[in-house]
């Protein structure tokens, strides 16, 4: 049936229209002022007008179609899962829609190019955008599914969802005020942008959908993207927090990029004040951006992992620009800035906990916050010449350690590696490594380590140029495993064998003290080979009676046109005493009554 006209007037409103019986369409040509319309069946009622009353009443699961530019201005009311409201173009809908126990079943908005309202709160088990219009929601919203699609959706207050799925469309959600609790899913490029803290998760489901957070909100779940690997983009305007996981070890995002908006909190000299981006979970993603001289800060047990196809995991946009901090324990596979673009700081080091870079670093300072550990593993690719970082570590006066991984090197000075504040830290090598320049001396970004550890088993140590260490009964310079350690330069410090390893000191070279008694020694009998490969000058005895080396050579390199000339001085304790290679011509001088606590064997042409 059809009504040809008004229905009643604003001040004379009919008391209850019923319409909509199963199998039927009633349409309402006009305005329609009534305390209550009921839809009583399964049919249709078509709203060619304005409905105004007190209730839009579903009796049961019949549809109410709202044409183009007609709003209505009444609560809407259904028995719980019942009843579908079709707006057909740009509408506004003034009242409640539902209750929290009584679900509208269905919301069908957002034709193309039109704008609808809701202004009030709306409860729905589904909210469908069927084409590329708007549908703003400007109080809570409560929904099983909410479905953005291709167009737009606003919620300025609260979102409840058990899914909000966008496809080509945009979600802007909480512009107001509020949260949004829902998982996010996408199925195309859309974009959701969070103006309110989520909890639930993001699913970019192999999408390079775009989700922005605006500064000082977060994300109180996981972003995956589970069906193909960095895709998904994810952007934080200025401060903010993530506490789920990110990616996993085979999907991993695009981008994660920190600061979009340069919204972080700043000092006058453009320094964060804040921990910037508080991710508290492991991090998996191609790339992930340091904006504006961002921070992100990783809380204990939270990693990142390089999922693209190059090594580089950390950018940042300008030179000596983004802090990474550290607040415990992490490990980061994937290159942190690069030579072109340094990190500003990174803090690590907290005490009783370790920080693991298996790449490259590239960053002004690497500053300790405790006494903790921070393994350099190096550059991750095929680079034969591979460093661990460009840039100064500061311990900060702290008992903290550093560890140079296998196979990775150290260049000192303003271009390669600095250390700063050194004097109570410990630095260890776990395998082979070769440093070249000056490794400590208390000079300018050359800050002198209290223990060094070098000679893993079956690992070699090269430095190229003179070593200092601090002198000391129980720090010094160890010989940590069965390795080699080569002094191309002096060790200004002491030298003690931890186990059987070998040492061999180049032609010239010597290992001086100057406040200790032995220069070198043994913490086991017969542990530890040292050879002079040309000559030296002694400063103390070599070991003590009852922990003797195994073996000392002097002259232990070259041919038969080598000649060396040893003056001896001081006891030597080893269990075997060389002189000369058996090729070389080596002589020894005796200058003084002195102990070989061991055998002594003068070896062919010396």
């Amino acid at each position: 049936s059809t009504v040809s006209g008004q229905v009643g007037t604003l001040t004379n409103k009919l008391k209850e229209i019923n319409s909509g019986i199963t199998g039927e369409t009633s349409t309402f040509s006009s305005d329609v002022f009534a305390t209550n319309l009921d839809v009583e069946g399964t049919g249709s009622v078509n709203l060619n007008g304005n409905l105004t009353g007190t209730n839009l009443r579903y009796n049961a699961d019949g549809s109410v179609n709202l044409a183009d530019n007609k709003d209505i201005n009444s609560a809407i009311i259904a028995s719980n899962n019942t009843g579908t409201l079709n707006l057909l173009g740009t509408s506004t809908v003034s009242g409640q829609v539902g209750t929290l126990t009584n679900k509208l079943k269905e919301i069908n908005t957002g034709a193309n190019d039109s704008s609808s309202t809701f202004t009030n709160d709306v409860y729905a088990t589904d909210i469908t955008n069927t084409g590329t219009g708007t549908t703003t929601f400007k109080d809570n919203l409560l929904t099983n599914n909410l479905n953005v699609n291709a167009g737009t959706t606003n919620v300025e207050d609260n979102l409840t969802a058990t899914t909000t799925t966008i496809s080509t469309g945009t979600a802007n959600l909480n512009t107001a005020s509020g949260t949004t609790s829902s998982n996010i899913v996408f199925n195309n490029t859309g974009t959701a942008n969070l103006n309110g803290d989520l909890t639930g998760d993001i699913k970019f489901a192999g999408n390079n959908a775009t989700v922005n957070v605006s500064d000082g909100k977060g994300i109180l779940g996981s972003v995956q993207t589970l069906a193909s690997n960095n895709t998904g983009i994810l952007n934080y305007k200025g401060d903010g927090f993530l506490d789920g996981t990110i990616g996993s070890n085979i999907y991993g995002i695009k981008e994660l990029n920190v600061n979009t908006n340069n919204q972080q909190n700043k000092d006058s000299n453009g320094v964060v004040l804040s921990q910037g981006l508080f991710i508290t979970r492991e991090l998996f993603a191609d790339v992930i951006g340091l904006k504006n001289n961002a921070t992100l800060t990783l809380a204990d047990n939270a990693n990142i992992k390089n999922t693209g196809s190059d090594n580089l995991v950390i950018t940042t946009d300008a030179q000596n620009s983004g802090k990474l901090v550290f607040e415990g324990s992490s490990e980061v596979t994937g290159e942190v800035g690069s030579s072109g673009n340094n990190l500003s700081n990174i803090t690590a080091g907290a005490s009783n906990e370790t920080v693991v870079f298996n790449d490259m670093v590239n960053a002004l300072n690497l500053f300790y916050s405790g006494n903790g550990t921070v393994e350099l593993k190096g550059d991750n690719s095929s680079n034969q010449n591979s460093e661990g970082i460009i840039g100064t570590v500061d311990l900060n006066a702290s008992n903290g350690i550093l560890k140079i991984g296998d196979d990775v090197n150290i260049t000192t000075g303003i271009s390669g590696t600095q250390f700063a504040n050194a004097n109570n830290a410990t630095l260890t090598f776990d395998g082979n490594s070769t440093v070249t320049g000056v490794l400590g001396g208390n000079s300018s970004g050359n800050s002198t380590f209290e223990k060094i550890n070098a000679g893993a088993d079956g690992k070699i140590v090269t430095f190229k140029n003179d070593v200092y260490v601090k002198e000391s009964a129980d720090t010094t310079f160890h010989v940590s495993g069965a390795g080699t350690v080569n002094f191309e330069g002096n060790l200004i410090g002491d030298l003690v064998f931890d186990n059987d390893g070998i040492v061999n000191i180049a032609n010239t070279k010597s290992v001086i003290v100057s406040t200790v008694p032995l220069a070198i020694r043994s913490e086991n009998d017969d542990f530890g080979t040292l050879n002079f490969e040309g000559n030296t000058t002694l400063y103390t005895d070599i070991g003590t009676s009852s922990k003797k080396l195994k073996n000392v050579t002097f002259g232990s390199e070259g041919s038969g046109l080598n000649t060396y000339t040893q003056d001896v001085n001081k006891n030597i304790y080893a269990q075997n005493s060389y002189i000369g290679n058996g090729s070389n011509k080596t002589s020894v001088n005796i200058t003084k009554d002195i102990t070989f606590g061991g055998n002594l064997d003068l070896r062919n042409n010396s």
